[in-house]
């Protein structure tokens, strides 16, 4: 017994060890999307750096997020969605996202159209980002049909989706 004891005990602190490298590794990786957020974030703003508004943006997406409940990966995912709810405006021409959709030509706003889709094709094939392309793919649907990319209805709108629209629409109404 003494000698299983021992094996045991030897075991667990081998496991203990292993447990303690992963847990690093999924810290570091955890950084290591953070930090890619932070560069397609500040990729999105350019040629500005990231405002203000952006940080009030993710405040109030939070609070609305939390205050529906949503789980932490929920959360996290909404974080992201809306530190990066511009990320397909880099598609776009320069200066095009500073004009009105009423003074876009029809071609301007068919490119505006696609800047969501742009968005879920850069984080699809990143993991733990994908969510968060879903959820930036879906945030100009609207609850009548009329939003882009897909014109899908109220119940197939991410509630993710949802709240980052919300929030966007908000703060730009403020800004003007």
């Amino acid at each position: 017994n003494s000698a299983l004891e021992e094996k045991v005990e030897a075991r667990t602190h081998e496991l203990e060890a292993a447990n303690a490298m992963l847990s690093e590794t999924v810290q570091q990786l955890e950084a290591s999307y953070e930090t890619m957020v932070d560069l397609l974030a500040n990729l999105a703003a350019l040629p500005h750096h990231e405002s203000e508004s952006t940080r009030r943006k993710i405040e109030l997406a939070l609070g609305i997020g939390k205050e529906l409940k949503l789980d932490e990966q929920a959360l996290t995912n909404l974080r992201r969605a809306t530190r990066l709810h511009r990320l397909g405006w880099c598609a776009l021409p320069r200066g095009q996202t500073s004009k009105s959709l009423n003074a876009m030509t029809s071609e301007e706003l068919g490119q505006y159209k696609h800047h969501t889709l742009f968005a879920e094709s850069l984080l699809l094939n990143v993991p733990e980002l994908s969510a968060v392309g879903k959820i930036l793919k879906f945030q100009h649907e609207t609850y009548e049909r009329s939003g882009f990319p897909e014109r899908i209805a109220t119940e197939g709108i991410p509630l993710a989706a949802k709240i980052v629209a919300v929030v966007r629409d908000y703060y730009d109404a403020l800004s003007g």
